[in-house]
């Protein structure tokens, strides 16, 4: 741990005293398919139909993603279906959002991401740009969201505030079973990751803490629960 930021542990002590995170789910969503592919430069643009319903009948509106996407935009990773750490211990990382492509429209979101040159990032951008894979999924906490009930889908949720933390290259997006995850572990990172928004906020943290933050998220990496 560097110096003595024990964040994690700050993290689990803001649960049991009962400061609980907004939203304790971390989940995916993904109405996001390729609109276009550079085969030159390795990239490709994707579209986010967000007025869409997933398969869960939910959805994130545009604007959604607005007020918290700075965040996301100093680390924009792809990372290769929602896998924090590979089994050998190497990264999941396939490629990256370029920053200044992502456009937040009135009723879609785009981007345009290119992939790495890592053995693995060649995989996924083979099967990309020969078309076999075509939809993205993102990782994100739901802060603010809305319920309504429909007479033949059901209940119906609508996201309008949320902090994306990843994109993911995904064969079957919307895949709650599949991409389940530990409560426990799920509401200590959320709180985590709150922890080191406030305190960006505040101007509170240094060089120093921002890299014992990024050991801590670490942690929720290595039993591949999270």
């Amino acid at each position: 741990m560097m110096g003595d930021y024990n964040f994690a542990a700050i993290a689990r002590s803001r649960i049991r005293s009962g400061r609980k995170a907004v939203a304790a789910e971390t989940k995916e969503f993904a109405s996001i398919v390729v609109k276009s592919i550079d085969v030159p430069r390795r990239r490709v643009t994707a579209i986010a139909s967000t007025s869409d319903l997933d398969r869960d009948k939910e959805r994130i509106l545009p604007s959604a993603f607005a007020e918290r996407i700075d965040s996301f935009k100093s680390n924009p990773v792809i990372l290769a279906a929602h896998q924090h750490r590979l089994d050998d211990g190497s990264p999941p990382v396939i490629g990256s959002v370029l920053p200044e492509s992502i456009s937040i429209g009135t009723d879609s979101v785009t981007f345009t991401m290119e992939f790495g040159r890592s053995d693995l990032a060649e995989q996924y951008w083979v099967l990309y740009r020969d078309k076999h894979m075509r939809a993205f999924s993102v990782g994100f906490i739901p802060l603010e969201w809305t319920d309504e009930r429909d007479e033949k889908l059901g209940m119906i949720r609508t996201y309008t505030k949320i902090e994306l933390l990843e994109i993911s290259a995904v064969a079957v997006p919307s895949n709650r079973a599949a991409l389940s995850r530990s409560k426990a572990r799920k509401e200590e990172f959320v709180s985590l990751k709150q922890l080191e928004s406030e305190m960006l906020a505040s101007g509170e943290i240094s060089d120093e803490k921002s890299l014992a933050f990024a050991e801590a998220l670490m942690g929720y990496d290595e039993n591949r629960t999270f």
